[in-house]
């Protein structure tokens, strides 16, 4: 009896302690979103992360590179992709083309 009653009280410990932690990572990431900084994952489609450091201009940073102590992570634009990302809203908003045409145009010029 007493087994299943310790076992029972470390369970809810166990509970208490993961909630505990979600909050404060999920506060976490509320912190640095409403900072500016990206707060992970993959960037969308024409943006890049970049460091920033107090006083210095941004730097670009290269796949694999994580933030060290003391850096911000933050998206600028990649202009190559941002081109592309105007030219398929062009296409569609003005052109008239469909998702399908859009997907294709990039094979047909050879871009590919």
């Amino acid at each position: 009896m007493t087994g299943h009653l310790v076992k029972t009280l470390k369970r809810a410990l166990a509970h208490e302690f993961s909630h505990k932690l979600s909050q404060l990572v999920r506060r976490g990431y509320h912190t640095h979103a409403a900072l500016g900084h990206w707060s992970g994952g993959t960037p969308p489609y024409g943006y890049r992360r970049a460091i920033a450091r107090a006083g210095e201009p941004l730097v670009a940073l290269g796949a694999g590179r994580w933030k060290a102590r003391g850096e911000r992570v933050l998206l600028i634009v990649d202009s190559v992709e941002a081109a592309i990302v105007r030219e398929m809203h062009e296409g569609y908003a003005h052109g008239g083309l469909g998702v399908l045409a859009i997907a294709q145009r990039p094979h047909r010029a050879g871009q590919s």
